[in-house]
C-alpha cells in the first residue's frame, strides 16, 4: 500500500443527481423560472437523461472503484 505523508485524499459527489426522478422533480420545482428560458425543453432533458441513465451508473461504478483502490 502506497504511503502518502501529509495528504488527505477526499472525493464528494452524488452519483444519483443526474438521475431521472430527481431531474423531473428540479424541473418541476424550477417549472416557472425554466419558462422563461425559450431554449429549454423539459420533456426533452427527461428523455436524455432517460437515454444516459445506465451510462452514468456504469460511470459511477469506475469512478468508485477508482477511487477505492486509490485510497485503499
Amino acid at each position: 500500500m502506497p504511503y502518502y505523508p501529509n495528504y488527505l485524499i477526499g472525493l464528494q459527489f452524488d452519483n444519483h443527481a443526474a438521475g431521472v426522478t430527481e431531474i423531473r422533480t428540479w424541473l418541476q420545482n424550477d417549472q416557472a423560472w425554466l419558462s422563461e428560458l425559450p431554449s429549454i425543453d423539459a420533456g426533452d432533458i427527461v428523455r436524455t437523461a432517460r437515454e444516459l441513465e445506465i451510462l452514468l451508473d456504469e460511470q459511477f461504478d469506475v469512478l468508485f472503484e477508482n477511487f477505492i483502490t486509490l485510497v485503499s
